[in-house]
């Protein structure tokens, strides 16, 4: 209990500060594969450095950006100005509870593209979220288009930004959801160990 009671302070000490409303300029990688629309872009942000911050440095910030620039790709390395927030949910006890997802995940703050004209690129994609990109590419090129390559994308990478409502209402309906979050771990295992 008093193992979790210190973890748990720690991980909310790494929040940003609630009154924080103005743009910061956060560095780090890009560690996730981008989600990419249209008009709009989410990934997952590891921080290196925040300037003019005071304590300890989120882990990893959820990053939305509501333009058509900058777009970044997985192992990149950016400089971005950003609006912090911390993360919420709401608090029904029947729904699925967002704000201890993204804790588990070890996602402390939130974070939305302020000034997308002075975001600057550091390095290049690499390391190993670059090689997922890369691989996730590969495979969808040689599999083709449609549900089967974005399902195979999902059981070899993990990458399943592919998958259509239809294709998760499927998933949902048969019970086999569970094997898309967990396969791709498996598969990844067996093919290291091979």
């Amino acid at each position: 209990v008093l193992t979790s009671l210190v973890w748990q302070a720690w991980a909310l000490s790494l929040r940003p500060a609630l009154e924080l409303g103005r743009p910061v300029a956060v560095t780090g990688q890009v560690v996730d594969l981008p989600d990419t629309h249209e008009d709009r872009q989410q990934f997952l942000f590891a921080v290196e450095a925040i300037e003019n911050w005071r304590g300890p440095l989120p882990r990893r910030i959820q990053v939305s950006i509501y333009d058509q620039r900058p777009r970044v790709q997985a192992g990149e390395r950016w400089r971005l100005w950003a609006r912090l927030r911390r993360p919420r949910g709401y608090m029904n006890p029947v729904r699925f509870d967002y704000e201890r997802w993204l804790a588990a995940d070890g996602i402390d703050a939130r974070g939305t593209l302020s000034r997308p004209d002075e975001a600057e690129s550091k390095t290049p994609a690499s390391g190993l979220p670059a090689w997922r990109a890369r691989l996730s590419d590969h495979v969808g090129s040689v599999a083709g288009s449609g549900q089967g390559s974005a399902l195979l994308q999902g059981l070899i990478v993990g990458d399943r930004r592919g998958f259509s409502e239809q294709t998760w209402e499927i998933l949902r309906a048969t019970g086999t959801s569970h094997l898309m979050a967990i396969s791709g771990l498996h598969i990844g295992l067996v093919g290291g160990l091979g």
